[in-house]
């Protein structure tokens, strides 16, 4: 068989199932439609090297009111200490969000924009891209742990990944029956910050960057269900 009758069976089973999936969604009028399950987050979560102090629901998280096309469906906040050092760690689960961390971070976490205009987008590799900054009490690291693909920090980020690892043939299928979505605009927010009274901002950000490693490997693979 050559490459031209190879190239026209996948035109072939490619129209087949694009005609299938208009023909279901005219009988069903609810394919795709798949709502976001409720997300309580754990009580406890391990971070290697740190002792949970303490963990607590974010007051402020509205699951009935909408921001900025966002909705906060839950929250976390978690208190962490090792030799005399405290790690705080913000979890936010947005629903319908568009990605951009900074936008959430001044309006839902209240940092001001003068201090979020220093900060600086870095990758690691197989984790993502976040971005760190700090003021004067305080070094932060942050980044959205999307549902498909790795972290990341800005809108345009965001949309990449949705472009990349949501429009797959493997889904389509279970979008028809409600089991998935094709476009899931859903991210963990987190927020990772430690006290610089005492510290170098150079170690600060390493301290953050080690505690941030460990926290997606654990959180991805446990991304909410849908």
């Amino acid at each position: 068989m050559n490459k031209i009758q190879y190239r026209n069976i996948f035109l072939a089973l490619t129209c087949i199932g694009f005609c299938v999936a208009t023909v279901y969604s005219l009988i069903q009028p609810t394919v795709g439609n798949r709502q976001v399950s409720s997300f309580i987050f754990p009580e406890s979560v391990p971070l290697r090297s740190w002792q949970l102090v303490k963990a607590e629901s974010i007051l402020d998280s509205q699951p009935e009111k909408k921001k900025q096309e966002e909705l906060i469906a839950s929250g976390k906040s978690y208190t962490y200490s090792k030799n005399q050092l405290s790690l705080e760690v913000e979890m936010l689960y947005l629903v319908g969000t568009r990605g951009n961390v900074h936008g959430v971070l001044e309006n839902q976490v209240a940092i001001p924009a003068k201090v979020l205009k220093k900060a600086e987008t870095q990758k690691l590799e197989n984790v993502g891209f976040y971005t760190i900054f700090s003021d004067r009490q305080r070094a932060y690291l942050s980044s959205c742990i999307n549902s498909r693909g790795n972290a990341t920090v800005t809108q345009k980020q965001f949309s990449q990944n949705r472009y990349t690892h949501d429009l797959k043939y493997s889904l389509l299928l279970p979008w028809l029956f409600g089991q998935e979505t094709i476009r899931d605009r859903r991210c963990l927010l987190t927020n990772l910050s430690i006290p610089v009274e005492n510290l170098d901002p150079e170690v600060a950000y390493e301290i953050l960057q080690s505690a941030w490693q460990d926290w997606y490997s654990w959180w991805q693979p446990k991304f909410p269900n849908l």
